[in-house]
């Protein structure tokens, strides 16, 4: 199954780039807003997550930390809460809610 989601990453995931203190990685993942009308649940093709804020699946080969930096073009986010997926005893991938970096700094 992990090389299954790695090759969906490499085909269709966007190119962003997670940072960490003085770090940058450059990674492939996917991204989702889940909109900001109402501040409740949203579900969304990739999972629920509370409105306002964004959804990111990515690979199970690089962690995602709360706090964590995500850069995806011109848009900034911090990672608010992050988890592994596991299949089996492997990591299949992260999931993680964001919020953009100048909503965080509120």
């Amino acid at each position: 199954m992990t090389g299954a989601w790695e090759s969906v990453l490499a085909r269709w995931g966007q190119e962003m780039t997670i940072v960490r203190g003085e770090e940058r990685l450059a990674v492939r993942a996917f991204i989702e807003s889940c909109g900001d009308t109402e501040p409740v649940t949203a579900k969304t093709p990739l999972g629920a997550v509370e409105r306002g804020r964004w959804l990111y699946l990515g690979s199970g080969r690089q962690e995602v930390s709360r706090g964590d930096g995500v850069e995806w073009g011109e848009r900034r986010f911090v990672v608010e809460d992050a988890e592994a997926v596991f299949v089996g005893a492997r990591v299949s991938h992260y999931r993680a809610r964001l919020r953009a970096a100048k909503e965080a700094a509120k």
